[in-house]
């Protein structure tokens, strides 16, 4: 993310903060959103369309697994595709170390 978007998203949230921390911050959003194009590829690589990518934010764990992580940034996918998408999803992503829990719901 630009420093400029940094330092934009910082004035709206009334955040002063010093070249120091906006470097930080950008790389951390820049880390997130290659994590969410990362997945939005797995979708697509299992034919899948991406409809909307919304960003939830940071929320706490109720079961905390590592003490290390005991929150987590979620992001909800709302996406078409064949009937094996959502099985097909989880497995492509049971071994990665990235994605610590992982919920697919179908809707019609």
């Amino acid at each position: 993310m630009s420093d400029f978007k940094i330092q934009y998203v910082a004035n709206l949230a009334r955040l002063a903060l010093s070249p120091d921390e906006e470097e930080r911050l950008s790389g951390q959003l820049n880390n997130i959103l290659g994590y969410i194009e990362k997945l939005k590829e797995v979708l697509k690589s299992i034919d899948c369309k991406v409809n909307e990518v919304e960003n939830l934010g940071q929320k706490e764990f109720s079961r905390v697994v590592d003490r290390k992580f005991p929150s987590g940034l979620y992001v909800q996918f709302h996406f078409e595709g064949p009937v094996n998408a959502p099985t097909t999803f989880r497995e492509k992503l049971r071994l990665d170390r990235t994605i610590n829990r992982l919920l697919v719901q179908v809707t019609k």
